[in-house]
């Protein structure tokens, strides 16, 4: 289920608000790397996001060619970050683009999803149902409508 708060104080559920995600990868990184391979969600999200066609440990061969784990987009940390850390973790989606963002409402459909953004959206997936701050909003319009009331 897809969980989107407009402001991370309203998250009710004991989650660590991740507001940096280059930092959070960081610190994380070692066990991000002993772990991604062996994730279904993780390398889906490696290849929707980053074109991957190919990984080795810290090394994936992306849309762009050979790179380094550490050297991909920061929407594709944060999604990496939710396919390992879900169950612990609320993401700010501030510094991710929409393809990333609408990677974990597809995410959502198989784990429960908690992220949170400091402005409303301007688009979201049309057959999508989301608790938008504990209220069961469903679709596109009733989504954007919602946060975007909240944000008045």
């Amino acid at each position: 289920m897809l969980f989107i708060y407009t402001d991370k104080r309203l998250i009710t559920q004991r989650k660590q608000c991740v507001d940096d995600i280059e930092t959070q990868y960081t610190l994380k990184r070692n066990d991000i790397i002993s772990k991604y391979e062996k994730n279904e969600i993780a390398l889906n999200a490696l290849e929707l996001i980053e074109g991957m066609t190919y990984h080795d440990k810290d090394m994936i061969k992306a849309k762009f060619g050979s790179v380094a784990l550490d050297d991909i987009s920061t929407g594709g940390k944060g999604c990496l970050l939710m396919a390992l850390y879900h169950d612990i973790i609320a993401l700010s989606t501030d510094e991710i683009g929409y393809n990333g963002i609408f990677l974990l409402c597809e995410m959502s459909k198989d784990i429960d999803v908690f992220i949170y953004s400091s402005a409303p959206y301007t688009y979201m997936l049309e057959n999508i149902k989301a608790y938008v701050n504990n209220e069961l909003c469903e679709g596109e319009d009733e989504i954007l409508d919602y946060m975007e009331a909240c944000y008045e």
